[in-house]
């Protein structure tokens, strides 16, 4: 039999707790595609609590949970015929251990054997794990609005912005361009802050646009995104209810990696947010935020997208890639 160490029971019992506070605010949604039907739980705009996704012949393709946007727990997918494929038993986004039969010795073992296993390096940052080209099956670039008002760990104080900033006018992070043709030229021309300072008396940050890239790790066995960019959003003071992209300034581009040394050594705490949340860089690392994918890189070059509609298609793309079938 299957053997589960206290460490892994502790893990998911306080997914439970978690998702046991988050209920009352969780709205269930429902989504239907050329090829499957999903059911799916969402609270504050991320990912939480139960996903099944079905083929249109009726049968089970997928079912799990999430918590604050990450897999927790046990994560099931089937074949269109109904045949267990595979069965997974997730400690984190990163780390789980395939249930697969009852023999969990030599090769399964091995299987089971953790790539990685998130640590904080020196500077407070959890280490991203070295990525070769070789393991990348696929992947996929887009971009976010992430907002202030609906990530109050971000918003309080404008805390978030005036790290970046300060930085910026070291000239300790460099800032780019933000080019409104061409959204993928994020880091090419470079402008001085300090010759052109962020005029704080008549204008506001209200969020950021981000850019990441999705891909699938075919040795861990997971999809993964990371952000390579944050983009200031500020409107003007007097302009109360943003409702048009129009009035939104786009300040400059800032690449996330060289930022994440500040961020991390801004501690936050929240009793709605799980306790590894302890700095504002793990807000990111651990995808804790709510956002709305806006636009997608595609051949023809980026394509404005529906925010859901992209993410849970990236989802079935996971399942259909542990499946071994075409996303």
């Amino acid at each position: 039999m299957y053997k589960i160490s206290y460490l892994k029971i502790g893990c998911l019992l306080i997914g439970s707790i978690f998702l046991s506070r988050i209920n009352a605010q969780t709205e269930t949604r429902k989504y239907s595609s050329d090829k499957t039907d999903v059911e799916y739980s969402v609270t504050k705009g991320m990912l939480n609590g139960k996903y099944i996704s079905y083929y249109k012949n009726g049968k089970k393709k997928a079912e799990g949970k999430f918590l604050f946007n990450n897999r927790v727990g046990e994560w099931s997918a089937w074949d269109s015929t109904g045949k267990l494929c595979m069965h997974r038993l997730y400690s984190n986004a990163f780390e789980f251990k395939s249930i697969m039969g009852k023999d969990t010795e030599g090769p399964a073992a091995l299987l089971n054997t953790p790539l990685y296993i998130p640590v904080r390096g020196a500077d407070s940052c959890y280490k991203y794990y070295y990525l070769q080209e070789r393991q990348v099956v696929w992947s996929k670039r887009t971009w976010s609005y992430i907002y202030y008002k609906d990530n109050k760990l971000l918003q309080e104080n404008n805390r978030f912005f005036n790290v970046l900033y300060k930085q910026m006018y070291k000239h300790k992070l460099t800032a780019y361009k933000y080019n409104l043709d061409d959204w993928d030229m994020s880091f090419k021309d470079t402008i001085d802050i300090t010759q052109a300072p962020f005029d704080t008396i008549n204008y506001r940050v209200i969020g950021f646009l981000t850019k990441e890239d999705w891909f699938y790790n075919i040795d861990m066995g997971i999809m993964d995104y990371r952000v390579l960019g944050l983009c200031p959003l500020v409107v003007k003071k007097n302009e109360l209810n943003v409702k048009s992209d129009s009035l939104i300034t786009k300040l400059c581009w800032i690449y996330y990696p060289r930022a994440r040394k500040y961020l991390a050594k801004e501690n936050v705490s929240d009793v709605d947010y799980p306790s590894y949340i302890k700095n504002l860089d793990d807000i990111f690392f651990w995808k804790c935020y709510d956002s709305s994918i806006c636009a997608e890189s595609t051949v023809h070059g980026v394509s404005k997208v529906d925010n859901w509609q992209l993410r849970l298609r990236l989802i079935d793309a996971e399942h259909n890639t542990w499946l071994g079938t075409d996303w």
